[in-house]
């Protein structure tokens, strides 16, 4: 989040606490990506067929770290620009992100798709969610800092002073 020191929770931060402060990172809503012909979210009960979607996020050059949300029981496949990742089954936890590898970007949108395998034939119906894609900036510039000098930056986390 970028902090603001003017108001709310920002205010009531000291200055001898610590802010970890970066670029922001870039995210891709859970509602952005789309199958063929249907405008809904992605959410399969069943993969009898493979599957595929498609995202794109706008990122400046550089490198960036690629994470998604997501909740399946079958092995999902994400492939981008060098990345080709295998994320396991997950069924636990919605709210984690799982990395899936680094993308040297020239700038420009980023293609990222999802792939997800048609189901055995001894298999059970099986159930996919594809959640939050994030791309982070892997930069020498992440840093701690002083709670004043984190106004109006991009705070990933941040100590309080002993």
């Amino acid at each position: 989040m970028v902090l603001d020191c003017t108001r709310g929770d920002g205010r009531r931060l000291r200055d001898p606490d610590t802010a970890h402060v970066r670029r922001a990172p870039v995210v891709g809503r859970a509602e952005a990506w789309r199958l063929p012909g249907n405008p809904n979210w992605v959410e399969w009960v069943d993969t009898a067929q493979e599957r595929s979607v498609r995202q794109r996020l706008d990122l400046g050059p550089g490198v960036w770290e690629l994470s998604l949300r997501y909740f399946s029981d079958v092995p999902l496949e994400l492939r981008s620009a060098g990345v080709r990742a295998s994320l396991p089954p997950y069924l636990a936890d919605p709210t984690s992100f799982f990395a899936a590898g680094r993308v040297r970007h020239r700038g420009g949108p980023l293609t990222v798709d999802v792939i997800v395998p048609r189901r055995r034939l001894p298999d059970v119906v099986r159930q996919v969610r594809i959640g939050t894609l994030v791309a982070t900036p892997v930069v020498a510039e992440d840093r701690a800092v002083p709670m004043r000098d984190a106004c109006r930056r991009y705070v990933d986390w941040y100590a309080p002073a002993p």
